[in-house]
């Protein structure tokens, strides 16, 4: 009965073992500066999908830090939105594209959004980007696309104003590490088929992934520089871009330091031994 036992464990322990072996990436890229690897980035998911009146693609993925002295990020654009419906700030001015996606206090005044990175828990990188279907029925071709430029970024610099609720007031520098282009389309065409559900005549397709390097598209950067909102109170990111060598500097302390701290630690062991023996001499 035991030996029975051991044997239902072992073949339980077979059987669950894929269940906890890491999904191999569909995409991955090494990432270096100035010839050193500082890290993998890695694409896990990147499918189309369909809903009742919403369709997009879902992307999922991680950067894998090898280089751990330097905060990592991601700033992501929206280069291209083709669509009839006009994308709006949240003070209901039109947007401009390409744009920093989300702008400055996101599309609602979400307040996590006054900063230029990308809204995803770092190092995770996670987009689910939608749109109504019916949007590309009013097209004259019949179609909308939407396009994305993400890039992971080393941050060099950062300073924050006062106000909490405003981009411009911040500067920060970053260097471009590795990029990415990503995102889908929508097209109708009316199969003609009397009495079904017109949602079968919407196609979503997901644009090819493409890594970029080493630098940015003109896109990227025109969306670095954008406006938002209506005048007298527009709001902008202060971000500029520089080599990726100031990420590398290390933060670890110099040798000499290293003499100096343990020489630090050594008086202190002296001067507490001699405490010590003073306090348990008779």
């Amino acid at each position: 009965m035991k030996k029975i036992l051991l044997n239902i464990s072992a073949v339980i322990a077979f059987v669950s073992f894929p269940l906890i072996v890491n999904a191999v990436p569909i995409e991955s890229k090494d990432v270096f500066c100035d010839g050193v690897k500082c890290g993998t980035m890695e694409i896990d998911k990147y499918d189309p999908y369909k809903t009742m009146w919403l369709s997009g693609v879902e992307i999922d993925g991680q950067f894998v830090a090898t280089k751990k002295n330097r905060e990592y990020n991601y700033i992501q654009s929206l280069n291209v939105y083709d669509d009839p419906t006009p994308k709006k700030y949240h003070d209901g001015a039109d947007l401009p594209v390409p744009l920093v996606d989300a702008p400055p206090g996101g599309y609602q005044d979400d307040p996590f959004d006054y900063r230029p990175f990308y809204e995803s828990a770092y190092p995770t990188f996670y987009d689910k980007p939608s749109t109504f279907m019916l949007d590309a029925k009013t097209e004259a071709d019949k179609k909308l696309e939407l396009e994305f430029e993400t890039w992971l970024i080393c941050l060099i610099s950062e300073n924050l104003g006062d106000n909490a609720t405003t981009a411009k007031d911040d500067t920060y520098q970053v260097a471009p590490l590795l990029g990415w282009l990503w995102g889908y389309e929508i097209v109708y065409d009316d199969i003609g088929m009397i009495g079904v559900d017109e949602l079968i005549d919407f196609t979503v397709t997901k644009t090819s992934f493409t890594w970029k390097m080493p630098d940015p598209s003109d896109d990227w950067n025109t969306a670095l520089t954008q406006k938002y909102g209506n005048a007298p109170n527009q709001d902008w990111f202060n971000v500029t871009t520089a080599e990726c060598s100031d990420c590398l500097d290390p933060t670890v302390p110099t040798p000499s330091s290293f003499l100096l701290i343990l020489l630090g630690w050594f008086g202190v062991f002296m001067a507490g031994k001699r405490r010590s023996n003073s306090i348990n001499r008779p």
